[in-house]
């Protein structure tokens, strides 16, 4: 159980409440729960297109690094 209390001057009083702490944690748990799934979502998408961007560069890249070596050899083009 969780309790907070409030001191009310004007009536000379206290108030308390009290919840029970799986209540008041439900919101925060699912919350968690989605924070953690996005973030997972989001950086698996993040290394899929990281990969993808890195092979259409590294690709042509090793095109020109084949062709740049077979000009000496005159097989070029």
């Amino acid at each position: 159980m969780v309790v907070g209390f409030a001191s009310v001057p004007e009536f000379n009083v206290t108030l308390f409440v009290t919840i029970d702490r799986k209540e008041l944690m439900a919101g925060i748990d699912r919350l968690v729960f989605l924070i953690v799934s996005f973030t997972s979502v989001f950086i698996i998408a993040g290394f899929a297109a990281a990969y993808f961007l890195g092979r259409s560069v590294a690709k042509p890249v090793g095109k020109i690094a084949g062709t740049l070596r077979d000009i000496p050899k005159g097989k070029a083009i």
